[in-house]
């Protein structure tokens, strides 16, 4: 009953199961290929749908709410994904136990994307008022970097014996850095953000970037490097360089750089050449679409109201002293039920993708648990925030109390991802798997295709291949590797 339910709540699912087309075809019903619909079952994005859950979840007085309250509703959902990601950063000093056994730390690769002027700029706003603790930090230390840097130039120029006394090279954490930087600063960056009372783990960079393409500009000599920060950021894994550069930051260094970034549907589009589609990187990004905004026609503002206003302004503060509690808390956050009902939901997942037969649920479904808990447990300890000590830590004696809503609000997380990659990579991704398996599968010197077409006529169709390969897409692949190789041609 539980699988009948979802199937049907999964109504904006394009493309029906491959049992059921299959079945129909045999009575001569013809329901055309599952990647290639009619119009009638392409896929959208059902923005009311998200909202109505999303509705029903969000408590007006919560941060999340908060952060999102100017946004239209039908964007908050993403409002949250990338305020979701600011928050987490901010609790860099905390893990959780996955239900893999592994522990896991707070990291987001988010993508807001959307046409030019589809108001994806809200990202900016939402930094202006997270992410400002964590740059005033960072600017009285980039303050005393280029002081540093002044006084070794004039040390330079100077005698000898100046020269004898130059400080050494400081090592200041800044951790608000821009996308225009270079791998070797990264790994600096990386090595350099420490706590100074704990630095048993290194704390997470974060990088907030409107424009995709000027960051794609900038980065194109080290674009491959980048890739593989970011594959490895997601879970913190470690990455190591050994140049011999003096300035270079050698050694083994735990990759932790969490990111928000807004851009439109080409720049998407040449950032993933960077890499092949199977390589996982898909599988890591929290990904909103903006809704279209061709036919709507912005407010005026009239000049009077261009000051802020006083709510907004005590909203702002109140994120901002919530952040900065954030940023104290440390240790491995007890969520054994949330990690558990993430579980529930990525088992129900499995069960539904060997129903139907979809790879594409098999390939995404086992990392989006993680952004299921990664976006919870900010909401959960900023209810809780007088449960934790002056030392970060939870008070002897206290737990985290997780609610359904919070388990319902870690579903609707899982279901937009799962929907939302499906929606943006399914076709490519199922593509990819089917060119991988048809090329690395081994040669024989008799091979069934040999033998299937020495059996078809001079002139056939798809529908004759059909009897042979099940899959639409593997019968394109086939027919497109056999005109290129000028064995066939298309009459």
């Amino acid at each position: 009953v539980d699988i009948c339910n979802t199937a049907c709540g999964y109504k904006f699912f394009a493309g029906y199961p491959k049992k059921l087309r299959e079945a129909c075809e045999k009575c001569g019903i013809n329901l055309g290929s599952a990647t290639q619909a009619s119009e009638e079952y392409l896929p959208t994005i059902d923005y009311a749908y998200w909202w109505q859950r999303l509705r029903q979840i969000l408590r007006d007085d919560e941060p999340y709410a908060l952060a999102v309250r100017n946004l239209p509703d039908n964007v908050k959902l993403g409002g949250i994904l990338a305020a979701g990601a600011m928050f987490g950063t901010y609790l860099t000093r905390c893990s959780f136990m996955h239900y893999d056994g592994r522990r896991y730390r707070l990291s987001y690769i988010v993508y807001i994307i959307g046409q030019a002027a589809s108001g994806k700029s809200f990202i900016l706003d939402l930094d202006d008022e997270i992410m400002q603790p964590m740059k005033a930090v960072d600017a009285g230390y980039r303050n005393e970097e280029r002081e540093y840097k002044e006084k070794k130039e004039r040390m330079a120029t100077s005698s000898k014996d100046a020269r004898a006394q130059a400080p050494a090279r400081p090592h200041f954490p800044i951790r608000y850095v821009p996308s225009t930087i270079s791998n070797a600063k990264l790994y600096a960056r990386l090595q350099d953000a420490e706590d100074a009372n704990y630095k048993e783990e290194k704390l997470h960079l974060f990088t907030l970037e409107s424009e995709l393409a000027t960051a794609l500009r900038v980065q194109t000599g080290s674009w491959a490097g980048k890739l593989d920060l970011e594959l490895k950021s997601f879970q913190n894994e470690y990455a190591g360089v050994d140049y011999a550069n003096d300035l270079s930051a050698n050694g083994l260094i735990q990759v932790n750089w969490n990111q928000v970034i807004s851009g439109t549907m080409p720049a998407l589009r040449k950032k993933m050449r960077g890499g092949e589609i199977t390589d996982g990187y898909i599988t890591r990004l929290a990904l909103w679409i903006m809704p279209d905004r061709d036919d709507e026609m912005i407010t005026e503002v009239d000049s009077s109201e261009l000051e802020p206003k006083p709510e907004d302004v005590a909203t702002a503060e109140k994120l901002r002293s919530i952040v900065i509690n954030l940023d104290n808390i440390r240790g491995v956050l007890p969520c054994y039920r949330l990690t558990h009902h993430c579980w529930e939901w990525c088992k129900q997942q499995t069960e539904t993708a060997l129903l139907e037969d979809d790879k594409c649920i098999h390939y995404f479904r086992k990392r989006i648990p993680l952004y299921m808990i990664r976006y919870t447990l900010p909401r959960i300890v900023m209810r809780q925030l007088d449960k934790f000590g002056p030392d970060g830590r939870l008070k002897d004696g206290e737990k985290l109390d997780i609610t359904d809503n919070d388990l319902a609000f870690a579903e609707l997380i899982g279901d937009y991802l799962m929907f939302i990659s499906i929606y943006q990579w399914g076709n490519a991704l199922i593509e990819a798997l089917d060119n991988e398996l048809v090329d690395n599968k081994p040669r024989k010197r008799n091979t069934k295709l040999v033998d299937l077409f020495a059996r078809l006529p001079k002139t056939f169709t798809r529908d004759d291949l059909g009897v042979y390969y099940e899959n639409k897409i593997t019968i394109s692949a086939l027919l497109s590797r056999l005109k290129k190789a000028k064995v066939i041609k298309k009459l």
